[in-house]
């Protein structure tokens, strides 16, 4: 076939050569883990982020123009000036949804993430529950308590063992408060002995009047001499002695 006849396709038709193969998915290449794919999904974000921040300037700048030239009684500089602004918040329209649907697919893949390290926690945990039980199980546990009631008893009797007085030592209650009793009596004779007598006043038997009335009170006694005191005192010793 000349290059003419292929040119314009001139010398029968001949069948298309097939298309490519498509290579499989899993031959593209490895697919990008979360915290990249979440570093750029922000980055994106951010830059939709910047655009709408200059487009809403630029918006206000158009406004400023479409009213200078209304001063101006310039009409056709003003609706320029309109149809730029109406031009700048149709971008700002599709960057607020682009950069929305950026936002959810962030917050899913985030959270897709956050369940996927829990997962992994909760098998770890799983995991390190089995380890710890395997060591474990009713009847050890079973066997550890008895023994521990069994050494707390140990310790108990020999806590009351030292603390147990040695033979010989020990002493009779009744015969300390005995002792005690008689101390006491002995303190009491001594205080009575200490104290000073006082003699008996003889009682004089008083007439009674036919008539009564006032009753006279007896005369106080004259004081006794002391010779007769002290004589007094000693037989009233004598007489507590015997």
């Amino acid at each position: 076939m000349s290059f003419f006849t292929r040119l314009f396709g001139g010398g029968g038709s001949s069948a298309p050569p097939p298309p490519p193969p498509v290579q499989p998915a899993q031959n593209r290449g490895p697919a990008s883990r979360p915290e990249e794919t979440i570093n750029n999904l922000k980055k994106q974000i951010d830059t939709f982020s910047k655009k709408i921040a200059f487009l809403e300037k630029e918006v206000g700048k158009q406004v400023e123009v479409a009213r200078a030239c209304t001063v101006k009684k310039d009409k056709r500089g003003a609706l320029m000036a309109l149809k730029r602004k109406k031009q700048y918040e149709a971008q700002i329209e599709t960057c607020n949804g682009a950069r929305m649907n950026l936002d959810t697919q962030l917050s899913m893949i985030e959270n897709a993430e956050q369940n996927r390290d829990t997962l992994r926690l909760m098998e770890q945990s799983a995991a390190t529950l089995r380890e710890i039980h395997g060591t474990m199980n009713e009847e050890h546990v079973d066997d550890v308590r008895e023994n521990i009631e069994e050494q707390m008893a140990v310790a108990t009797q020999i806590s009351d063992t030292l603390c147990r007085p040695f033979a010989g030592t020990s002493m009779d209650d009744d015969e300390l408060n005995a002792e005690m009793e008689l101390l006491e009596q002995e303190m009491m004779d001594q205080q009575m002995l200490q104290a000073p007598s006082v003699p008996a006043v003889p009682v004089v038997p008083v007439a009674q009047p036919e008539h009564p009335g006032p009753v006279a009170q007896p005369a106080a006694p004259p004081p006794a001499p002391a010779k007769r005191r002290e004589a007094d005192q000693l037989a009233q010793l004598s007489a507590m002695m015997s």
